[in-house]
């Protein structure tokens, strides 16, 4: 029985010590550890993988209410790093590729398809510019002068963005620390009253943004409104996973 016992140990540190030394494609050496400090070289051109820990980031926001309840309208694109802002109404103008931001470089304007195959305008806005507020611009509210509606200050940040094509179109788009919204002005679409429910995440707990439509008022424009919270343990976790 002795006899067995050792024989079982000794196999058993074997294993643990085979282990320790093959990851199953090599040897495991130094250069090969990650410590936070280095990790492994990749050749050429080639990306390493995202860091790790971007699993715990999870945000999904979906309006609460009216027309568009349950649309998907906030989310977060780990790949890019970026916040997207999903207006739920069709595409105004057709945007084949991407459009760039010029005065907030790496934002875009850009449209999200969903499952069904529902086209709808988005903009898609960096993190570290909400994260640690890249702010080099004016505060705004909306162009009617009205404070932005889910913003406690009523004013962030923002500026105008024209579509070359259609110069009566306008994405206003605002960004502070933890928080971003977007207004489209909609000079066709003309109803007389405004709205505006809350976006919810997925599991319907937590207000993390709202969304809805303002009504014309005076020379001004109407037009659907979008603005989007990060919850303060979410803004943490991205501030210490993000690349600056």
């Amino acid at each position: 029985m002795k006899n067995l016992i050792r024989t079982l140990t000794m196999m058993a540190v074997l294993g643990l010590t085979a282990c320790g030394s093959k990851n199953g494609f090599g040897t495991l050496d130094s250069s090969s550890s990650n410590d936070g400090q280095s990790g492994p070289t990749w050749p050429g051109d080639q990306e390493p993988p995202a860091p790790a820990g971007w699993e715990r980031v999870d945000l999904k926001g979906y309006a609460s209410g009216g027309t568009y309840n349950q649309n998907l309208v906030i989310y977060i694109d780990k790949a890019n790093q970026s916040l997207m802002l999903v207006l739920p109404i069709p595409v105004i103008i057709p945007i084949i590729a991407p459009i760039p931001v010029p005065d907030l470089p790496g934002a875009e304007l850009t449209t999200y398809t969903d499952a069904q195959g529902n086209s709808n305008l988005a903009v898609s806005v960096p993190l570290k510019y909400i994260i640690r507020d890249g702010v080099f611009m004016p505060n705004e509210r909306l162009p009617n002068g009205d404070p932005l509606p889910y913003v406690p200050s009523g004013e962030l940040p923002g500026f105008a963005i024209q579509f070359p094509q259609m110069t009566n179109y306008r994405i206003h788009l605002y960004v502070g620390v933890s928080v971003a919204a977007v207004f489209a002005e909609l000079p066709d679409f003309g109803l007389p009253f405004g709205w505006i429910f809350p976006v919810k995440n997925a599991a319907g707990t937590k207000i993390v943004g709202a969304v809805g439509y303002v009504a014309p008022k005076s020379q001004f424009d109407g037009g659907m409104y979008l603005a989007a919270q990060l919850p303060p343990e979410l803004a943490q976790i991205i501030d210490e996973l993000i690349r600056w």
